[in-house]
């Protein structure tokens, strides 16, 4: 398939006449759009400044992931490194290129976090940040320019939907019992699993299914509070996020031994394990674990 514009090809070009002198720069941009930021971001949030933030961070890039999967599954275009040979090949990317999951993802995020801080200063870091990394996935060869503008169309949407949702999904979920938000949610992530069996798919939705479990249940049993001296709070954030790593890492070396990569069932479903156990332990587990050390105050 050929980019949406002529310009397009030339323009990554002209980019990538900056290599090798830029790439590490712009390898240190595209990396703060990386999963691992998800996995450390999302946490510190949650965990350390505002619960309320927290769980809108995680909720709002784990569904991006989810629907940014579906939309490159219906268009599948190449990455242009493919198509075009005189283009570098900067990364490694996986997957297909339309929509940049990089450039939905930091636009989603860092938009939500400054309408949530609302200081001019952090609007304008959130400005930069997303532009330095939209910049950097055409100069790695990995997106045409309008994979990113198209991500940022979907990630300002999905962000003014979060806004616009955020209030209603509240109140409707005071009225609602534990066990029906727990039924409902479960079946709703079986069968999203169902209707998107690829490896991306699988896991965000898992990770977004199990998180909505752990707060539900989290809300009604544990009631973490955030409160707490700075020290304390970086104490949790390091043993949550440590603990967080070690899942991440070590189921997957565990499941490794059980099933090999690909777009089978078995390993489609160890996937999904592990991404739920990451997003119980983010969004329950470790709060009551929090709480139980003292490492965290309850609610009143």
């Amino acid at each position: 398939m050929t980019p949406f514009w002529d310009w397009e090809v030339p323009f990554i070009l002209w980019l990538q006449q900056g290599h090798p002198a830029w790439t590490p720069f712009f390898r240190l941009l595209t990396a703060l759009g990386n999963e691992e930021l998800v996995l450390m971001l999302g946490p510190l949030v949650l965990w350390c400044i505002n619960k309320a933030w927290g769980t809108g961070v995680l909720l709002l890039l784990l569904g991006s992931q989810g629907v940014n999967t579906a939309l490159k599954e219906l268009f599948r275009v190449p990455r242009p490194f493919l198509t075009h040979p005189q283009i570098l090949q900067l990364d490694t990317p996986t997957g297909w290129s339309l929509p940049s999951g990089h450039a939905q993802n930091s636009t989603a995020l860092w938009m939500y976090l400054a309408s949530k801080v609302r200081r001019a200063w952090f609007w304008g870091v959130a400005v930069l940040l997303v532009v330095g990394i939209c910049l950097s996935r055409p100069y790695l060869g990995v997106h045409y320019p309008g994979d990113v503008i198209v991500g940022v169309a979907v990630g300002l949407a999905l962000w003014g939907l979060a806004l616009l949702l955020t209030p209603v999904v509240t109140v409707w979920a005071a009225r609602l019992r534990l066990g029906w938000w727990l039924a409902g949610v479960a079946v709703v992530g079986v069968l999203l699993c169902l209707l998107q069996p690829y490896a991306d798919s699988v896991s965000a939705i898992a990770a977004v299914t199990c998180g909505l479990i752990g707060l539900i249940v989290e809300r009604e049993r544990v009631h973490f509070d955030v409160g707490g001296p700075w020290q304390q709070r970086a104490l949790r954030y390091v043993v949550g996020l440590a603990i967080l790593m070690l899942f991440w890492r070590g189921l997957k070396v565990v499941f490794g031994f059980i099933a090999d990569e690909g777009n089978t069932a078995p390993y489609l479903i160890l996937r999904g394990v592990r991404y739920g156990i990451l997003g119980l332990w983010v969004t329950l587990g470790a709060p009551a674990f929090f709480v139980r050390l003292k490492l965290a105050p309850r609610s009143v």
